[in-house]
C-alpha cells in the first residue's frame, strides 16, 4: 500500500536523500519561513531529486481570499525563483499558470466589481456552467502552449527544479 504520513513541509517523516521526486503544490506561502521548508524538502530528496513546487504569484492581488486561506505571501516570478535557489535547486523549468484568470482575479479582487458580483470566500468554486466550461476550455489551451514554452504570467507560479549531485 502506498505510505502516506502527515507532517510539518519543514520537519518531513523521511530520511535523509530518501525521495526520487517531492511534490509541493501551494504549500509554501502558507508558512512563516519557506526557506525552512525548502531545505527540507532538498534533504529528503537524493542527489539528482525532482522537485515540482507551485505557489500563488503577485503580491498585488492580495485580497480577503489569501486571508482566508491563512496565506503569509503571494510570489513574484523572480522571488519565487530566488528562494527555491536561496536552498541549493537548480532551476529547471519556471512557468505561471492560470494566466486567464488574471484579469477577471484582477477584477474581483481591485476593484468595485468585487462587491457587486459578490466574490466570496471560495473564489475557484462554481460560477456559472457556461463560465466552468469557458475556463475548462482556456485552462486547455494553455496547457498546450505550456508544452512548448513558459507562460510569462498568471495566478500561479510553478517550477520544476532539481537537487544537484554532491561536488
Amino acid at each position: 500500500p502506498p505510505l502516506v504520513a502527515r507532517s510539518l513541509a519543514e520537519a518531513l517523516p523521511f530520511a535523509d536523500g530518501s525521495a526520487a521526486t517531492l511534490v509541493s503544490l501551494e504549500v509554501i506561502e502558507h508558512l512563516d519561513d519557506d526557506l525552512t521548508a525548502l531545505a527540507e524538502y532538498r534533504r529528503v530528496l537524493r542527489p539528482a531529486g525532482i522537485l515540482l513546487i507551485t505557489v500563488p504569484a503577485y503580491q498585488w492581488l492580495w485580497g480577503d481570499h489569501d486571508v482566508t486561506a491563512a496565506h503569509r505571501r503571494r510570489y513574484g516570478a523572480r522571488q519565487f525563483r530566488n528562494v527555491v535557489e536561496a536552498a541549493g535547486f537548480e532551476v529547471l523549468e519556471a512557468t505561471s499558470y492560470f494566466s486567464f484568470l488574471v484579469p477577471p482575479a484582477f477584477l474581483v479582487r481591485r476593484t468595485p466589481i468585487g462587491r457587486l458580483v459578490g466574490a466570496s470566500e471560495d473564489e475557484a468554486s462554481s460560477i456559472h456552467p457556461v463560465v466552468d466550461r469557458l475556463f475548462e476550455a482556456m485552462g486547455a489551451a494553455e496547457r498546450r502552449v505550456a508544452r512548448s514554452r513558459a507562460i510569462p504570467f498568471g495566478l500561479s507560479l510553478a517550477i520544476v527544479a532539481r537537487r544537484p549531485h554532491p561536488r
